[in-house]
């Protein structure tokens, strides 16, 4: 093999099987499959495609793969479904909101959503005891023209 450039040492591949190997590698095959099938280290790979010109933010033909599938899409409207009125003047009214959104999440099965519903629901509770008291005296202030 011999004649490729790189480190000092024994080289795996000579230039002509490089540069096939990166301009597999621009075109979108993953750098783990290439350096599997070739015996080398996705290391070296991606050391090679720097020293020779092929890293792909260098090349506008390049094609990029998710190394993992992509995430799935967010549910259409969801955001919509899990949004309510927020009233800063009625703390237990947006308390309310919030576990009933959070029970419709626990009764569909998404435990992520009812999750973070809960913890939105625990930091409105701390609010609710630590501001409630000057809220409400605020409240009836405002409705008594006090």
């Amino acid at each position: 093999m011999g004649g490729g450039t790189g480190r000092p040492g024994n080289p795996k591949l000579d230039d002509a099987t490089w540069i096939a190997v990166l301009e597999r590698y621009v075109r979108g095959e993953a750098a783990q499959a290439l350096a599997d099938e070739h015996g080398v280290s996705v290391a070296a790979l991606h050391w090679q495609a720097r020293g020779r010109g092929y890293r792909k933010m260098d090349r506008p033909d390049a094609v990029y793969r998710w190394a993992h599938p992509p995430p799935l899409p967010a549910e259409e409207g969801r955001a919509e479904r899990m949004g309510f009125a927020f009233d800063r003047n009625d703390p237990e009214g947006n308390l309310e909101a919030v576990l009933a959104l959070a029970a419709r999440a626990a009764e569909r099965g998404r435990s992520l959503d009812f999750a973070r519903l809960m913890r939105v629901a625990r930091i409105m509770e701390s609010f609710e005891v630590r501001w409630g008291a000057k809220l409400r005296a605020r409240r009836q202030a405002v409705t008594t023209g006090r």
